[in-house]
């Protein structure tokens, strides 16, 4: 038998592995890398040309996270920063303390990521734009990801370019906020369900889907029980009310366990044990009271804080946090007839007030970096591309809806969760719904890629033979849009 040396090997691993590698790069990796590079250049170019800042000289939420940050930086602690020396004066409403008091008004998890990247670069607010940058690029990676897992890969790559494109998601980036952050660890968490708890499952990887929502509640607090929702995606998932109901109390057990040393910070600084922040309840009577409008009236949340005016600090921020938690659940036990009034209220102006747009707003409203005729025409963009992805997200509700796939219940029922927590427990504050958007951006995608390829398969119907059969894959010619391809 003579061999030709001139012939190939019939089974070469080397060659087999290269053109294994090239395939994946191809299919795999490089269309979502050039979705995350094209986020990532859009991001850039909006911190670079609009530029608020928490140093500006306004007070709002980028103004807290942002010197707080540079508190546990210099070694301070989580203080109210803005009633010790040098940022105080006499002659202010909020007073002035030799040292400045602890506190727990807003969630702690945000500020010690500032402070851990001001510890490495110094305190720089074009550091924090950066992370921002960083992190909603990846959302957009991860969304493939779980478009991918939960509907196909076409899906998936739709899902994240229409989210690089997301106006309201370019334009947070610039915000020293928790809304780029939020978005991010909830499309993890998603990724991290699915891929560890759904086709198969473990107690380390409940454990750490609980320890990641500990972390993210620290972040921000409506995080928290969202183990709930996963103990109804777990039991459909692995056919068993009782293993689920096991995964939920572990799950829960491990939120427990990262938020047990705040709590006790909290206890020892304030003399109280609040779990996530004393701010949650301004909230949570804004949003059950009789003058309550379904957003952000804080009136009543004003008069418990002058009742308590002459009471010094942290002993004010506890005896005001305990005041309005009773004053809000006690309205809400007495007038459920109006606590139902108000959930579509709510609901509305969660999705809809403002569109997506508070983001433009949150970035023009102390010093505007944009013209008027430049701000009006973003505002409308944002919000039409919003409304138009909302609408095609609705418009394919039965092609993601389900209670029977453990993987769209789990998108559906985080949208509920969510539609719950500032439906009914909170304020429908608009900005929050940005979390959402991922998940929305998704929904849309599944909608877009079976009209196109319903399209595609009426167009290939008309013009074949009577007699043709249906494509491969699909029902009758017509794809659901959820092959896994």
């Amino acid at each position: 038998m003579s061999i030709n040396p001139n012939s190939p090997p019939s089974h070469d691993p080397v060659a087999s592995g290269l053109a294994a590698i090239r395939r994946l790069a191809r299919r795999e990796i490089a269309l979502p890398l050039g979705i995350f590079l094209l986020a990532l250049a859009l991001r850039l170019a909006w911190i670079g040309s609009v530029g608020p800042s928490p140093t500006d000289g306004r007070f709002d939420d980028s103004t807290w996270y942002h010197y707080s940050a540079v508190s546990i930086m210099e070694g301070r602690g989580y203080t109210l920063w803005f009633r010790g020396p040098p940022m105080c004066r006499e002659d202010t409403a909020v007073g002035c303390d030799e040292h400045a008091p602890p506190t727990a008004f807003w969630n702690v998890g945000y500020p010690l990521i500032l402070a851990a990247l001001y510890k490495v670069v110094g305190p720089s607010v074009l550091a924090a734009k950066l992370l921002n940058v960083l992190l909603s690029a990846s959302t957009c990676l991860l969304a493939y990801v779980v478009g991918a897992r939960v509907f196909n890969r076409r899906v998936g790559l739709v899902g994240a370019f229409l989210l690089a494109l997301f106006p309201g998601q370019v334009f947070y980036s610039t915000l020293v906020m928790t809304e780029v952050i939020a978005a991010f660890l909830l499309i993890l968490l998603l990724a991290l369900v699915l891929t560890l708890t759904i086709d198969s499952i473990s107690w380390r990887a409940i454990v750490l889907i609980g320890l990641l929502l500990g972390a993210a509640a620290l972040v921000r607090g409506e995080m928290a029980l969202l183990f709930l929702p996963l103990i109804a995606v777990w039991a459909v998932a692995h056919r068993s009310v009782g293993k689920a109901l096991r995964y939920g109390v572990v799950a829960a057990a491990a939120v427990a366990l990262v938020l047990l040393p705040w709590t006790v910070r909290n206890w020892v600084r304030l003399g109280y044990p609040v779990a996530l922040s004393t701010g949650s309840a301004d909230n949570l009577l804004a949003g059950h009271w009789s003058g309550a409008d379904g957003l952000g009236t804080f009136t009543p949340g004003t008069e418990v804080n002058l009742k308590y005016a002459d009471v010094p600090y942290p002993e004010h921020e506890v005896r005001v946090y305990k005041e309005e938690t009773r004053r809000a659940v006690s309205y809400a036990l007495r007038h459920p007839a109006r606590e139902l009034e108000l959930i579509p209220k709510k609901l509305f102006d969660f999705y809809f007030y403002y569109g997506d747009s508070r983001s433009l707003y949150l970035v023009q409203v102390f010093k505007p970096s944009l013209g008027e005729t430049a701000e009006n025409g973003l505002r409308a963009a944002a919000d039409w591309y919003y409304y138009a992805v909302m609408a095609a997200a609705a418009f394919g509700a039965l092609l993601w809806f389900s209670l029977r796939d453990p993987k769209r219940l789990l998108l559906v029922s985080v949208v509920l969760y969510y539609s719950f927590m500032f439906g009914f427990v909170f304020i429908g504050e608009p900005r929050f719904h940005n979390a959402l958007v991922p998940v929305i951006a998704l929904f849309a995608a599944a909608s877009l890629v079976w009209a196109v390829q319903t399209a595609l398969d009426w167009s290939r119907r008309t013009s074949a033979p009577v007699d043709s059969p249906a494509a491969p894959g699909t029902d009758n010619g017509v794809s659901l849009g959820t092959e896994k391809g």
